[in-house]
Order: C-alpha cells, then sequence, then structure tokens
C-alpha cells in the first residue's frame, strides 16, 4: 500500500491511535479491514510480549493515561476552545476533547516533519 502523507489536522478517530501506537510507541499494527476497505473492524497493536491488543489512546484513558504521564504532558481548560494539551518541551494542540488534544500534541512533538 502507498503512504500518503497527511497532516495533524486531518487526523481523526482510528488514525490517531494508529500514529501514536506505530510512530510513537514503536508497536506494529494489526488491521482488520470492512469489505471494501473503506473502514476498520479492528484495530491491535502487538505488545512486547506477542500478544495483540486493542489500543485507544485517543479515547481510552487506560491507554492515553500512561502516555500523559510518561511524555510529562499537561492539560488545561479553557472554556473557549475546550483544552489545550502541551508536551514538555514540545508543541501544544487544543480540542474539545482532553486525550484527542493530549494526543495530537504527542504527535504534533514527536514525529511531526519526520517524514
Amino acid at each position: 500500500m502507498p503512504q500518503v502523507s497527511v497532516s495533524i489536522e486531518e487526523l481523526e478517530g482510528w488514525w490517531i491511535d494508529f500514529v501514536v501506537g506505530q510512530r510513537v510507541c514503536n508497536r506494529k499494527p494489526h488491521i482488520t479491514w470492512a469489505p471494501g476497505g473503506q473502514s476498520i473492524l479492528s484495530l491491535q497493536f502487538e505488545e512486547r510480549s506477542g500478544k495483540k491488543a486493542e489500543f485507544f489512546p485517543s479515547s481510552r484513558w487506560a491507554d492515553g493515561g500512561p502516555l500523559i504521564e510518561q511524555f510529562k504532558i499537561s492539560l488545561k481548560y479553557d472554556g473557549v476552545s475546550g483544552w489545550t494539551a502541551t508536551v514538555e518541551d514540545g508543541k501544544s494542540w487544543s480540542d474539545f476533547f482532553p486525550l484527542r488534544a493530549a494526543m495530537l500534541a504527542l504527535i504534533a512533538s514527536k514525529i511531526e516533519g519526520d517524514h
């Protein structure tokens, strides 16, 4: 499959989780595509043990919370643009959902420009 370059602003839903899992956490993705290839049925990542597991850091605190701690991401709510996430010594990102803001800030800080 050819690689396609997209901007961070274009990342939505499971694509955010895919980028964080593969590019930030260096996990091997396993995608099960729906017939026709327009959507996915499941997204899993291979853990160090070799076991496959779901990983949704942009919507599940059990997955995203440890990354917020590991990468020292601060979250601040301002009421207008929602949540602003800032990676220590990195970039900031605002979104109406705190985990999504944190994962997009992480992507912007760790891999933006790393094509």
